[in-house]
């Protein structure tokens, strides 16, 4: 749950700063969710005044959402020491303890938090989510490795044990590619169908979804198979994706990518052209994919990866992959594209057009760069 920045405005300590710059800035940064450049600020400040309990708030803050859950939650109770008890601080450690798989521990802090505020209708939805997630999750077998912990439903061993192994396989070639190697743990659960449409009230159509944890549908899947492997890599694909670019990379960029690192193809998509289909604007789903039915949901998720494919097939890996570091820092696509595409004498709209012309139906195909 991503909890406002409501309870971080009422610091007003401009006076405290680091390196020229103010605790506000740094609330101003979060504010933008700029995370990578908050974090260093934040923390200087911190270290300055180390008995002010709101900036360790803040600190522990933004080390939530930079995903160091481990200090986040330190920094958090030190807080609490110093300002005493704060609703805003344990639904922060509820969060944290969440993330982490410990549902009676993130439900002790959501209880510490409403009995503060029993009236925020927030906190009694995480908590009733919560609740939901925990009555799913505590019938279940759990394995745990270095980089992951995998909650699962059913199969034995053999589902958990392989799992784990393929999402291990994936730490390291994935890590590879991105250049990105967490040193946080993730959360993966393997659930049956109905509880899985049951909790996340996905579309049919998903095959599995990464909202701070990996979830996956599996039915009543014993073991490891092709289609279950290429999930896997798909969601941890996402998990890099968020922690390089944040929010603020384009669906169709994130979904391309995460196809291209599970090793997805495009033939589908490419039959369905020489039919006398043409792709959607990518106006259409450039933040989700409401309004699509499922065949535009499946014709938007083959552009996405062709129009990827073909990104880095032109310009490299590298390119892509600066691109996410700079929509990380807070950049706009449109300015982060143009950046990386200039030195080619490109840019993004002339690089989908120059795709456009190598589909089999290019020259029928409608105009894609109306966004």
């Amino acid at each position: 749950m991503r909890f406002p920045l409501i309870f971080l405005l009422f610091i007003s300590s401009p006076a405290w700063a680091a390196q020229g710059q103010t605790l506000q800035d740094g609330i101003d940064l979060l504010h933008q969710g700029k995370f990578k450049e908050a974090l260093p600020l934040i923390t200087a400040i911190a270290e300055e005044r180390p008995q002010d309990g709101n900036t360790q708030m803040a600190l522990g803050y933004v080390l939530l959402r930079s995903g160091d859950y481990q200090r986040a939650g330190k920094v958090l109770r030190a807080a609490l020491t110093t300002i005493g008890e704060r609703s805003e601080i344990h639904r922060l450690l509820a969060e944290i303890a969440a993330q982490q798989g410990d549902f009676p521990a993130a439900l002790e802090e959501i209880d510490k938090a409403l009995r503060l505020a029993p009236q925020d209708n927030e906190v009694l939805a995480y908590k009733e989510k919560l609740t939901k997630e925990w009555q799913i999750e505590e019938k279940m077998d759990k394995n745990y490795g270095g980089n992951f912990t995998v909650t699962f439903e059913g199969g034995g061993d053999e589902l958990g044990n392989s799992a784990l192994a393929a999402l291990e396989d994936a730490y390291v070639d994935l890590g590879s590619r991105f250049q990105l190697w967490p040193r946080q743990k993730t959360e993966v659960i393997l659930y049956g169908n109905r509880d899985f449409k049951h909790l996340t009230n996905a579309p049919d159509w998903s095959g599995g979804l990464y909202d701070g944890k990996i979830r996956i549908p599996v039915g009543g899947l014993s073991g490891m198979n092709e289609n279950l492997r290429r999930i896997l890599y798909h969601e941890y694909a996402h998990v890099l994706i968020r922690a390089l670019a944040r929010d603020h990379v384009p669906l169709w960029l994130n979904e391309g990518l995460a196809q291209w690192a599970a090793g997805e193809t495009t033939v589908h998509f490419e039959q369905r052209l020489t039919t006398g289909e043409t792709p959607l604007p990518f106006s259409r789903f450039e933040k989700s994919f409401a309004g699509l039915s499922a065949s535009e949901v499946s014709l938007a998720y083959g552009q996405s990866l062709s129009l990827t494919n073909f990104l880095i097939e032109y310009f490299g890996e590298a390119q892509i992959l600066e691109v996410l570091h700079r929509l990380g820092s807070g950049m706009n696509f449109p300015i982060a594209a143009a950046e990386i595409l200039a030195p080619w004498g490109n840019n993004f709209d002339g690089s989908v057009q120059a795709w456009q012309e190598t589909l089999p139906t290019s020259e029928t195909a409608p105009p894609l760069l109306n966004r």
